[in-house]
């Protein structure tokens, strides 16, 4: 980090993001779908230094965000703005599933990832106790998004 002076908010959000990709890897033994590990990173970098990206907003609000599976991979491939939009659907998504469901049910399927399920039978599992799947859980984010924005998604 040549020439730091200062360990200032932004960093600090930085080396959170950074670190908690860390955590995911040892959870999941790198199991772990793009959008589920950005969105933890951006949620616990968010904590210390918050920052909105525009593009999602006027995306849902115009049409829809890309489709959930869609981020399951590599973001390297995506566009400057396709790529700041699916860290931001993926910051949505999973700051939705942690106020909707809890922290012991997205620890739960982390752990579950760890063990090697793949995400949808990782979710399954793990969303049961609440009569969901990976598919539900998506559903209920867009209505979630609908409500908060006006439209429909997915």
């Amino acid at each position: 980090m040549g020439g730091l002076q200062e360990l200032n908010d932004h960093l600090k959000s930085v080396l959170y993001h950074e670190y908690t990709h860390v955590v995911v890897q040892e959870l999941t033994h790198g199991n772990c779908p793009t959008w589920l590990n950005e969105g933890l990173a951006e949620l616990e970098g968010r904590k210390i230094f918050a920052h909105n990206i525009p593009g999602f907003t006027k995306m849902v609000k115009a049409s829809s965000p890309m489709p959930v599976r869609n981020l399951e991979g590599s973001f390297t491939g995506l566009h400057t703005n396709e790529a700041a939009v699916a860290y931001e659907q993926s910051y949505s998504l999973v700051n939705f599933m942690v106020s909707a469901y809890g922290w012991p049910k997205v620890t739960e399927l982390l752990q579950k990832l760890g063990s090697g399920l793949k995400i949808a039978d990782a979710m399954a599992k793990t969303m049961g106790d609440f009569g969901l799947n990976y598919d539900g859980v998506v559903e209920e984010w867009q209505a979630y998004l609908k409500k908060e924005y006006g439209r429909s998604s997915e």
